[in-house]
């Protein structure tokens, strides 16, 4: 299967009007030295409906949510801008890192990975409040994958 249609089946909502996916945002530190990595906070959520943008360079997703009054939207707006401060990025020891992980309900075992984004806030409609937050990733950190759920078993057996 080609990540192309793992993303695809990411985005959107189903026939039944549901988010077609769930989504885990994780922001960490990360050890400049030793890249070990420190949780410092995360979220589940399967509310927002998630856009993927490719082009030749980078890929950008957005999460787009219902509006600003979201709680999900709130905690992961808050969550983006305190971890996002320049004077995170400027530690000699550790670095922040953002992970995002997308698990589209359609396909079993697949699911798209990115690290080391940049997140922003912004509307999806013109002049409205935030209700939308993107990410920015450079190809070579955001990825499709799709388990085998039969070599899965068999290795669980072992």
């Amino acid at each position: 299967m080609k990540a192309q249609e793992v993303f695809k089946a990411a985005c959107g909502k189903n026939i039944l009007d549901e988010n077609k996916s769930v989504i885990k945002v994780q922001t960490e530190y990360i050890g400049r030295n030793d890249l070990e990595q420190t949780e410092v906070d995360s979220l589940d959520m399967d509310n927002p409906v998630v856009e993927i943008h490719q082009n030749a360079r980078l890929t950008l997703v957005n999460l787009i949510f219902e509006d600003s009054d979201d709680t999900d939207f709130l905690y992961l707006s808050d969550m983006v801008k305190k971890f996002q401060t320049s004077a995170n990025s400027m530690d000699d020891d550790k670095t922040p890192g953002i992970a995002l992980t997308i698990m589209p309900k359609e396909i079993e075992g697949s699911f798209i990975h990115g690290v080391s984004g940049i997140a922003l806030l912004q509307s999806s409609k013109a002049k409205t409040g935030f209700d939308t937050v993107s990410f920015v990733f450079t190809n070579d950190c955001i990825h499709a994958y799709v388990l085998d759920a039969d070599k899965i078993a068999d290795s669980i057996e072992d």
